[in-house]
């Protein structure tokens, strides 16, 4: 599912009205038991309920971002390294807010063409085609992401607040995965297009709880979903997106909702969000000659670091800044040979 900026405002009245319905908890359930196969039944349902009343919540409160391809491309790159440091709600670029992810994650899960029916396999070449590799065989499986966040005011168990991180994944791919066969309320199977009519734009796909902290080492991530370790990277990046609005590397431009979405958010009496088009804003280029006493006899890429900076009261705090890549060196001298890092909106 391919979105552009002015329909995240319908997206998001949709999801809320989703998770409100039976359908919501539901699916959370589902992905709660696939989780943790020894929950009660009882809990399981406990949790799919709050989780689902808590998130239509959220994103009925929830600002809007609209993350660009080459924004996640950084992403990928910057969330290595982005556990050297706390975090807290001033991390946060909105206490609650929605992000649209403009590009395919990979999850690196591969299924072969033998370990899956023929409709499914079908399902999988006629909606992801680009994704079946050369043999005809394997399809290495992409998801298309929704990110919900909510921070939470601080509690006993957790002193400086806790950020809840839900994740939702393309309903089309969900559908396709699943071999048209899971049935959220009725005996018997449900075909692909009865079942994406019955499920939300996008799904429930784990959530993550950050208990905040402003030392790295106190800092706690709890996982609530199933067990690749792929997984743990959403996590990492929702982070450096975090640190990364805070910095002139990410620009941001705001573009009104279309005139169906405006419209129906006036009929409810509600004023139309706008939606925050997240991009790179560029890559430096440092043209030092020198070092200290050091003469440098050749240009060469710096590629893309974090660095601890230190502020607050006696700047006793460390953030971390992403360094973007840049040129060193002096501007007459050859350029060694590098490695393109991520391409750059103009």
């Amino acid at each position: 599912m391919i979105l552009s900026p002015r329909e995240l405002p319908d997206v998001r009245t949709r999801m809320a009205e989703y998770n409100l319905s039976r359908f919501g908890p539901v699916m959370i359930e589902h992905h709660a038991t696939s989780a943790a196969p020894d929950l009660a039944a009882d809990d399981a349902q406990l949790y799919a309920t709050t989780a689902a009343k808590l998130d239509a919540v959220s994103f009925a409160d929830a600002a809007l971002y609209y993350i660009n391809t080459d924004m996640v491309d950084l992403l990928m790159q910057a969330k290595d390294g982005i556990s050297e440091t706390g975090f807290m709600e001033y991390d946060l670029p909105t206490p609650v807010g929605m992000a649209y992810l403009d590009k395919d994650l990979p999850t690196w899960q591969v299924v072969t063409k033998s370990e899956v029916s023929p409709e499914v396999w079908d399902g999988y070449y006629r909606r992801f085609p680009h994704y079946i590799d050369e043999s005809g065989e394997n399809f290495c499986a992409p998801e298309r992401m929704l990110l919900l966040w909510r921070y939470m005011p601080p509690q006993e168990e957790y002193p400086h607040g806790w950020v809840r991180v839900a994740w939702y994944e393309d309903r089309d791919y969900v559908t396709t995965k699943m071999g048209f066969s899971w049935n959220p309320d009725e005996d018997g199977p449900l075909d692909s297009d009865k079942l994406r009519r019955r499920l939300g734009p996008f799904v429930f796909d784990g959530h993550q709880v950050i208990a905040c902290h402003p030392d790295a080492s106190e800092l706690v991530v709890q996982r609530f979903d199933t067990g690749e370790e792929w997984r743990d990277r959403r996590g990492d990046m929702f982070r450096a997106l975090c640190f990364l609005l805070r910095q002139r590397v990410a620009e941001s431009e705001t573009v009104m909702p279309d005139r169906a979405a405006r419209r129906r958010a006036q009929r409810e009496g509600k004023e139309p969000p706008p939606v925050r088009v997240i991009s790179i804003r560029g890559v430096g280029h440092g043209g030092s000659g020198g070092d200290g006493q050091r003469e440098y006899h050749h240009r060469w890429m710096v590629r893309g670091h974090w660095r601890l900076q230190p502020c607050g009261p006696n700047r006793s705090l460390r953030r971390p800044t992403w360094v973007v890549p840049h040129i060193k060196g002096p501007d007459d001298a050859p350029l060694l040979g590098g490695e393109k890092v991520y391409s750059v909106r103009p």
